[in-house]
């Protein structure tokens, strides 16, 4: 059945968990080739810290000890890697129309290490709203949801969803992963006023901010497409900002197109990607694996880009609201119920967005794992059981 995400009862958003790092069995990954950290290199723009009020709650958070994979470094012998998200959701088929040139993507998160190799040139402007000494990602998470975004095309570490699209490095979490509310929504601001296309938030908290619902309701009426994470907290709903109405809101599935367990799950999801053991860059010129809604998040910003891109090719102007039909009508789902609370309208799939007046419709795919939820289901608490196919 076909309802609006918004016409299914709420639910309470109760924690506010952004990315979660799962063990990595060294049988299933091996080893990457550990080497020597790059210094850190000026990045674009880099003015040292521009700190918000004194006093404002910190809301926004990654929690500690979760951004310290098992695996990092550069993989040995192995010259540049496709992570596996890109076959589930048809990027390679997607390239053949464009790669996301002359579109621009604003990560707003830790920081981006523009000076990473497989970053060269990427990051056109960068701000800091925190109170680091610096614009660089030195934390690992901004870097690591920018090369999912658009690491380059080359010979080295990944490649990005849309690597000729372009980025900005709003920094916008300090350097232990957490940050005041109103860096935020100073940073959607900022990169409004700057040009982004498409603005990428793999951050969150349990608690609303107006000023930055505020800011992303600019961000769209302006044609801006923003994607926020649903969240970590599995049965316990999704956190702010992926409960705003104007934002994309995403959760995340796994190899086996399972939605995670950690994912967040409410009415307000509206797509899942790619979000569990996802390899893409770290800091000093390494890649590592991470888990979390935080790696789905930038992969529909990626698909985003690409669609920009394609519009712009064609002569057209890209909207949000376009692009959000495009993923309604052509995103893969195992639920027959369309919405449903667990992957919204279900996988998305980059190569519908590049030429969007070829949509395929897909039908229902029945899974003999789906569970039915009803509006009883529903607690102030969450859910009162999970689903876990996408």
């Amino acid at each position: 059945m076909n309802v609006s995400r918004r016409s299914v009862l709420a639910i309470a958003a109760v924690g506010g968990l952004v990315v979660a790092l799962t063990a990595i069995a060294a049988a299933q990954n091996p080893p990457l080739k550990p080497i020597e950290r790059l210094a850190p290199q000026k990045g674009v723009g880099e003015l040292g810290g521009a700190p918000g009020a004194a006093g404002l709650k910190p809301i926004f958070r990654i929690p500690p000890n979760e951004l310290i994979p098992e695996a990092v470094g550069l993989i040995a012998d192995g010259g540049q890697q496709t992570d596996w998200g890109h076959a589930k959701i048809n990027v390679p088929q997607a390239w053949a129309q464009t790669q996301g040139e002359g579109a621009v993507v604003a990560v707003l998160d830790t920081g981006i290490d523009s000076g990473h190799p497989d970053l060269k040139d990427q990051v056109i402007d960068a701000k800091n709203f925190t109170d680091s000494g610096t614009v660089l990602g030195i934390q690992g998470h901004g870097t690591h949801c920018a090369g999912i975004v658009a690491a380059l095309d080359n010979d080295i570490g990944v490649v990005g969803v849309a690597p000729k699209a372009k980025l900005m490095n709003g920094k916008v979490l300090g350097d232990q992963g957490s940050g005041q509310m109103e860096w935020s929504a100073q940073g959607v601001d900022w990169a409004v006023d700057h040009g982004a296309d498409v603005i990428s938030m793999s951050l969150g908290s349990p608690d609303p901010f107006s000023a930055l619902e505020r800011a992303i309701n600019r961000a769209v009426s302006k044609g801006v497409i923003v994607v926020c994470a649903a969240g970590n907290d599995g049965a316990s709903g999704v956190g702010f900002p992926g409960k705003y109405e104007a934002c994309v809101c995403v959760a995340a599935f796994d190899e086996q197109l399972n939605i995670a367990g950690f994912s967040s799950r409410g009415p307000e999801v509206d797509v899942a990607a790619p979000g569990a053991k996802i390899l893409s860059l770290f800091p000093g010129g390494q890649v590592a694996v991470l888990s979390g809604t935080s790696m789905a998040t930038p992969y529909v910003a990626g698909v985003a880009a690409l669609y920009v891109s394609s519009c712009k090719k064609a002569g057209t102007t890209p909207t949000p609201k376009e692009f959000r039909e495009i993923l309604e009508k052509s995103s893969l789902s195992n639920n027959p119920m369309r919405p449903n609370p667990n992957s919204g309208f279900g996988r998305i799939q980059a190569d519908q967005f590049v030429d969007p007046g070829t949509i395929v419709i897909p039908p229902p795919v029945t899974s003999p794992h789906e569970v039915t939820f009803n509006q009883s289901d529903f607690t102030t608490v969450g859910l009162k059981k999970l689903q876990d196919s996408a």
